[in-house]
Order: structure tokens, then C-alpha cells, then sequence
């Protein structure tokens, strides 16, 4: 009974929201996009950096230097390699006036 009273009551304030206007909608998604992604992500890199306990070198500078290179492996290589092995149709034309 308990999650069913939730569901509906989140259904409704969604509906209360979405029917503020789309000025609304878009500020709530800014806000989630902060809330529920960027700053747990961050979160996530940071906690990334202290070594546990389990680490079985106990050296903390290779740990850093392991977590540090599988960071610039996601973070680097693989946008290099999908930049390198785009379609024709993904690029996108600037305009000239753009350029100037």
C-alpha cells in the first residue's frame, strides 16, 4: 500500500509541474541534471583517489597512478576514438557567418 500512495504522489506533483510550463520543466531538469549527476560523479573521482584498505601493493602513489591512467583511458581515449571514427553524416557544417 505504502508504494503505491508514493507512485501516485510523485505522478501527481510531476503533473503539477509539468503543467507550470515548460520555464518549470526545464529548471527542474537543470537542477536534476546538477543534483543527480554531476556532483555524485564528482563524488565518485574524488573517492576514486583514496586507496582502500583491500589494495594489496599498500603503495598509495600506485594506486593513484592506476586510478589516474583508467581515467585517461574513459575520459580521453574513447571520445579520441569515437572523434576518429565518425561518420560523414555526424559532422556537422559551420556556417560562414559563424566564422567570422
Amino acid at each position: 500500500m505504502y508504494v503505491e500512495i508514493v507512485i501516485i504522489t510523485i505522478y501527481w506533483v510531476a503533473v503539477f509541474v509539468s503543467s507550470q510550463g515548460t520555464k518549470t520543466v526545464a529548471g527542474l531538469s537543470s537542477m536534476g541534471l546538477i543534483v543527480g549527476t554531476l556532483i555524485p560523479g564528482a563524488l565518485l573521482v574524488v573517492l576514486g583517489f583514496v586507496p582502500p584498505s583491500q589494495y594489496g601493493s599498500g603503495n598509495a602513489l600506485s594506486y593513484v597512478v592506476l586510478i589516474g591512467g583508467g581515467m585517461g583511458v574513459v575520459g580521453l581515449l574513447i571520445p579520441y576514438l569515437f572523434l576518429r571514427f565518425r561518420k560523414p553524416g555526424w559532422k556537422t557544417e559551420v556556417p560562414q557567418e559563424a566564422l567570422a
